[in-house]
């Protein structure tokens, strides 16, 4: 039988999930945004059904791997990845706030991409993307409105495969909010998802996409040109923490439709 959270600060999503929050106060003030964007969180728990190893690509804070660490019945395995040092104390308390007995939960500092090779990031003291002049801005705004420091510097990234080998993992369900990265750690990816067949998550940010070339059309064709069934939903107007620039994709392969 599930235990409920008692001592520390609860956060609900439904009568019978409920998350316990971390003290970081943009971290708690995000889970609780992210807490009201319903349509994201249901679109997240019908794609989890059924599944046991859990991968959360920009895990930032942790919420989603709270949410699937709150929602299973049974032992499962959480991977958060998350690059950006100043998220990191939050998203370890998280972990040690949600955790249970059977689930085991590892937490890798690296970030997601199509190579190997280190990248510089610009961090807002919670939150980071990699280091441009248009990211510099954004990061910056961000900043003075937290009250929080601007940071730079380099982390290491690694493909979606050599993080799950170094883990010996193999997830059933992915989740990506990279960024504008999707495309390269999908491409990149294709063998895992071809072998392993793990439902996806993923949110694509248009803007991102747009400022790099891009468009999510070239990302749906590659996923169910290897067999995955997709629906895509847009942000509400009424979102309230995902801009409206926003496609959700949730992604399952043809042979686990139903299952």
């Amino acid at each position: 039988m599930r235990t409920q959270p008692s001592e520390h600060r609860i956060l609900r999503l439904q009568s019978n999930i409920c998350i316990q929050l971390p003290d970081h106060p943009i971290a708690s003030r995000v889970f609780h945004a992210m807490a009201e964007e319903r349509w994201e969180v249901k679109e997240f728990l019908e794609t989890a059904q059924g599944c046991s190893n859990f991968v959360d690509l920009g895990a930032s804070g942790g919420f989603f791997s709270a949410v699937f660490a709150a929602t299973r019945e049974s032992t499962s395995r959480i991977l958060s990845v998350e690059f950006d040092k100043s998220t990191l104390p939050a998203l370890k308390q998280v972990r040690a706030l949600n955790l249970r007995p059977d689930i085991e939960w590892i937490i890798d500092e690296r970030g997601v991409s199509d190579n190997c090779a280190p990248v510089t990031i610009v961090s807002t003291g919670y939150g980071a993307e990699i280091a441009s002049e248009r990211a510099r801005t954004l990061v910056s705004d961000a900043a003075r409105r937290n009250g929080t420091q601007v940071q730079e510097y380099e982390v290491d990234v690694a493909r979606l495969s050599d993080i799950c080998a170094s883990h010996d993992f193999v997830p059933d369900l992915v989740k990506l909010d990279i960024e504008g990265y999707e495309y390269e750690t999908l491409l990149s990816s294709l063998v895992l998802l071809s072998e392993h067949r793990p439902r996806l998550h993923v949110e694509l940010h248009l803007d991102h996409l747009t400022i790099k070339g891009r468009h999510p059309q070239p990302i749906i064709d590659m996923l169910q040109g290897i067999g995955y069934k997709l629906k895509c939903t847009k942000a509400p107007p009424s979102a309230i923490d995902t801009p409206p620039s926003t496609m959700l994709l949730s992604c399952i392969p043809d042979d686990r439709v139903g299952k």
